[in-house]
């Protein structure tokens, strides 16, 4: 990054060495600012301790990996390969050279500007415009060339945050201070990158009875902290705390992994060993540990929305686990795309030996997206445990590793000014034999305002083993690309069932949710939510002193930078 941003600088000083005279144009010609560069080979512009600067570009057929002759007073004193190129420069990697060495890219001259036609006249233009609105644009498939998704991608995330929760009923209050902090790739030399992702929380003040596997009033979360070797080039290797690529099932470990792929890069596979951190804290330990092997492979046809692409992938691996003991795990999945018209997602894991889940199945999950027509869109997600112990902690869960089944779906169409759909979900709990199911029509108007922004509502029934409904409006605005906000209203109702009196009723929420961005990569956020039962608590919480309905509060602050 620092080579290419010097490489810029070089440009912009060569481009500020004063102003030239401009040729004489013929009246009523328009000319193309452009002039011609004067031909010839190039030379050393500047020279750092790494990098050698050249004023010869991609404009003069320049590509990474050209290998450029350098001469000294007619004499050859080595080659130079080209590391970074942009329009008008480059840098490339060799023996040292000076400033003032000739190199054997010869700068492709340009053609003289030529006067451009005559503007066509009000009529015709009128006749054009008619013309090109009564014509419907098709679609365009999007081919985006080298690097391109690696120009936009964040490489640095730092988020400060503050956050209170406060029951008004009951006086229990709950403050957070967190630090989220995640460092991307960032090239240390050649094809060396670092990457780490980590939390740190501090609890200023909670209940003296906070139930939670949490104790201590200090966290530190560490996800990752690796060292890699990703070149592009065939091999790739990764030490430290690192996510297992391409090993289906397998998140973190400390330790290594190890892979090659083909020539073509359709069939890759490696090795991975190393500890398994503590499921809950992510601590390191060394009662657990695993290694195995893994294998992904790709076949695809045809080009753009009307490509077809199937991965698998496949893990086979020993792990000794506390409180499963050793035992091998096999890891499959399958992702499947058909343009944008289908997509599909199965991943699952089988174990012998140790402890095992009824049919072997330690867990499933299955992803599927369908888009018959540009304005209907089906989803449809399962998550089966069976498995009571493991490191996954699905929504609904009441702790990580409760065996389960969890779905969700959902159907909308895309008007030309809104989406109108239905979704819902299913949890149902194997131990307790609980089961709870949520659906509701959905309507979200994004332009309801105009640029200003747009609203959405929604309403739920729920079934189960807590019956209640729920219903929500909320309303989008964003005057400016610096200011957003979202503010929300809610309505929540509890059927009163025995095991729910508790929280039987009807309650009103409000939430409100602001965002400032000071720049591109620095922004401030803000929330507020209020939450306010309509009823007294009932009998059984009257007499633990208790009188005033229900009345919850929680706020927030977040200072994020992210580059």
């Amino acid at each position: 990054m620092l080579a290419a941003t010097a490489l810029l600088l070089v440009e912009l000083l060569a481009a500020s060495r004063g102003p030239r005279r401009a040729p004489k144009v013929p009246e009523g010609a328009l000319l193309a600012p452009v002039k011609a560069p004067e031909a010839g080979p190039g030379q050393v512009t500047y020279v750092t301790e790494g990098d050698t600067f050249v004023d010869r570009g991609s404009a003069d057929g320049l590509t990474v990996g050209t290998q450029l002759q350098a001469t000294r007073a007619g004499r050859p004193v080595g080659v130079c390969v080209v590391a970074q190129v942009t329009e008008h420069g480059a840098t490339c990697q060799g023996p040292p050279l000076e400033i003032g060495d000739r190199i054997s890219a010869q700068r492709k001259a340009k053609p003289a500007a030529q006067p451009l036609p005559a503007l066509p006249d009000a009529r015709e233009l009128a006749a054009r415009r008619d013309a090109l609105g009564d014509t419907e644009a098709p679609l365009v498939d999007f081919t985006a060339g080298p690097g391109a998704a690696s120009g936009a991608a964040t490489w640095l995330s730092v988020v400060l945050s503050h956050a209170t929760w406060a029951d008004l009923a009951s006086g229990s209050t709950y403050q957070l201070e967190r630090v989220d902090a995640r460092v991307t790739d960032v090239r240390i030399w050649r094809g060396l990158r670092a990457s780490a992702d980590l939390s740190v929380l501090w609890w200023n003040q909670r209940p003296a009875r906070f139930a939670s596997p949490y104790a201590a009033p200090a966290q530190v979360f560490v996800r990752q902290l690796e060292l890699a070797w990703r070149d592009g080039g065939r091999f790739e290797a990764a030490v430290g705390r690192i996510f297992v690529r391409h090993a289906p099932g397998m998140s973190i470990i400390d330790g290594a992994q190890a892979g090659v792929k083909s020539a073509s890069g359709n069939l890759q596979g490696g090795l991975f060993a190393g500890l398994l951190p503590r499921q809950l804290t992510l601590e390191p330990t060394l009662t657990q540990w695993t290694a195995g092997a893994y294998a992904s492979a790709r076949f695809s046809r045809g080009e753009g929305a009307q490509a077809f692409w199937v991965q698998p992938e496949l893990r086979l691996d020993w792990a000794l686990r506390d409180g499963l003991g050793g035992r091998f795990e096999l890891g499959v999945a399958v992702n499947a795309w058909a343009g944008r018209s289908f997509d599909i997602h199965l991943q699952a894991q089988l174990a012998v030996l140790g402890t095992t889940a009824p049919g072997l199945l330690d867990f499933a999950r299955l992803d599927l997206s369908l888009r018959p027509t540009d304005r209907l869109r089906l989803w449809l997600g399962v998550r089966y445990r069976g498995l009571a112990a493991g490191d996954v902690l699905e929504v609904g869960a009441p702790a990580p590793g409760a065996r389960g089944l969890h779905a969700d779906l959902s159907a909308f169409f895309d008007g030309s000014a809104f989406s109108v759909g239905v979704a819902g979900n299913f949890a149902h709990d194997f131990d307790s034999r609980l089961w709870q199911a949520r659906v509701g029509p959905q309507l979200i108007v994004p332009r309801a305002f105009g640029r200003l922004g747009g609203l959405a509502l929604g309403y739920a029934e729920e079934v189960g083993w807590l019956p209640g409904r729920s219903a929500y409006l909320s309303l989008s605005f964003q005057p400016h690309w610096r200011f957003r906000g979202l503010l929300r209203g809610s309505w929540f109702m509890q059927s009163p069932v025995g095991w729910a009196l508790g929280v039987s009723g009807h309650e009103l929420g409000a939430a409100l949710a602001l965002e400032v961005r000071f720049t591109p990569w620095l922004w401030l956020r803000g929330n507020l939510a209020l939450r306010q039962a309509l009823q007294p608590l009932p009998d059984f919480q009257t007499e633990l002193g208790g009188t005033a309905p229900r009345t919850g509060v929680s706020g927030g602050a977040q200072l994020g930078l992210e580059l």
